[in-house]
């Protein structure tokens, strides 16, 4: 094909715009996604001024509930904490990789409200003699539908005062209707509290109250006097049933008195525990209340059943001793090969307490004396 000269010259000039076009395109840089010229995504705790970092931090959550943004983001910063922080119905706490919420008074520091979620950073207790909850959540809050967004995710929960004080992590119903359920908590570490995770329940002075069906997973926990409390029954008028503890890291401390101590039912805990040397009793480290049935417990079968006592009602636990051991006062009607159980009705010192069902029949298994 042949150009004319102004042919040619036309379309080197199409050719110069299309390019300059394309340098243009590459060289602009796109706007910040929470500049003034755009609809803001989140909400910066640091565009607040107050007396206290208590103050600013609570003046954007508070902002953040009034307003169509819900999500506080509380930038790489440090905050000193002498008052407790509520974070609002419907709002999200979104930490920076470093930030460091530190407790410096003996209060309750974070309390979360129904569709509220707090994600990330690490609170930090900076104060001797701590009692209070670092995080807690209380049924008056009716957390109560699979839908709701309440998620704790991704925090580290740390008393570095070294005098096993407070708790990490604490459920709590105990008024009419009150209740806690399907809240998620994740990738969570909890480290030097009195109690680690502390699920209750009360019986109200009327009606019901439970702390039933939450997960937690990928927890690790470390250095707590009594790792995971679930108190209160096996159903209403104040029940602790259905929750689920997965993917667990326990690390015991020689302050370390309980790894589980647990009321209600059908309550799970599978993970793994480190290092039973490390606490300094020969006593039980797991304890089933007697309000308690059909929990199950296999912390990778290494809490021996000499460390467990159980007081309930066919609770399960693996161990390196046996597979599964079951508490009857009578011999099941049609036990299966490789079943084990416990009879308590019977004297340990006359009669073979143990049972195992094996191919040729019951075996019965006398405790040896010392």
């Amino acid at each position: 094909m042949v150009f004319s000269n102004e042919e040619l010259q036309n379309e080197i000039n199409n050719l110069t715009s299309a390019i300059n076009g394309i340098v243009s395109l590459l060289s602009s840089k796109p706007e910040d996604s929470n500049s003034s010229s755009s609809q803001p995504v989140y909400i910066r705790v640091s565009d607040f001024s107050g007396v206290s970092d208590a103050d600013r931090l609570q003046k954007a959550i508070d902002y953040a509930e009034q307003h169509s943004i819900k999500t506080v983001f509380s930038d790489d910063l440090s905050f000193y904490l002498e008052s407790t922080i509520t974070i609002k119905k419907g709002v999200r706490l979104l930490s920076a990789y470093s930030t460091v919420y530190m407790l410096g008074a003996n209060v309750d520091g974070f309390i979360i409200e129904q569709d509220a979620s707090f994600l990330g950073g690490k609170v930090a207790i900076d104060v001797t003699g701590y009692t209070r909850k670092a995080i807690s959540l209380n049924g008056s809050q009716k957390f109560y539908n699979t839908w709701n967004n309440t998620q704790i995710d991704d925090i580290t929960i740390l008393n570095w005062m070294g005098d096993n004080g407070g708790t990490g992590i604490y459920l709590y119903s105990g008024g009419n209707e009150h209740e806690i359920s399907f809240v998620n908590f994740s990738n969570i570490k909890i480290v030097g509290f009195e109690k680690g995770i502390h699920l209750r329940a009360t019986k109200p002075s009327s009606g019901r109250a439970w702390v039933n069906a939450n997960n937690f997973d990928n927890i690790a926990i470390e250095d707590c006097v009594h790792m995971i409390v679930l108190e209160g029954s096996e159903t209403v008028p104040f029940e602790t049933t259905g929750n689920i503890f997965s993917n667990l890291q326990i690390q015991p401390s020689n302050s370390t008195k309980k790894i589980i101590t647990a009321s209600g039912q059908d309550n799970r805990f599978t993970g793994m525990v480190w290092d039973l040397f490390e606490i300094t009793h020969s006593g039980s480290v797991v304890d089933f209340t007697v309000r308690s049935s059909y929990n199950f417990v296999d912390l990778s079968r290494n809490v021996p059943l000499d460390r467990v006592s159980d007081k309930g009602r066919k609770n399960l636990v693996v161990s390196h001793d046996t597979t599964i051991v079951e508490k009857r006062t009578s011999d099941p009607q049609n036990p299966v090969v490789g079943q084990v159980w416990l009879r308590t009705d019977l004297n340990p010192t006359t009669d073979a307490v143990y049972r195992v069902m094996t191919s040729a029949g019951i075996m019965y298994i006398p405790i040896k004396p010392v």
